[in-house]
């Protein structure tokens, strides 16, 4: 098992916010600016480096960054 991205629900990736239930369409810099998947991440393997990217030797899978993530862009596969 490993936490994965979804691109197309990332906002980071498409520009635009993807939030569950959300018609606000804010850019992505008023999305995610504070990238709460960074940010819930205990063991910092998450990292925003021209997108979201999991460092799966880092990632020990406690789910905290897919509660986090208001798009629904983290899951595990």
């Amino acid at each position: 098992m490993a936490i994965v991205v979804n691109k197309e629900q990332c906002c980071t990736y498409t520009g635009t916010c993807n939030c569950t239930g959300c018609q606000c369409e804010k850019s992505q810099a008023q999305c995610c600016s504070t990238k709460p998947c960074v940010e819930a991440c205990p063991t910092d393997a998450i990292k925003d480096i021209n997108g979201i990217m999991i460092d799966q030797d880092l990632c020990d899978e406690c789910g905290l960054c897919i509660d986090a993530c208001e798009n629904g862009a983290l899951e595990m596969n």
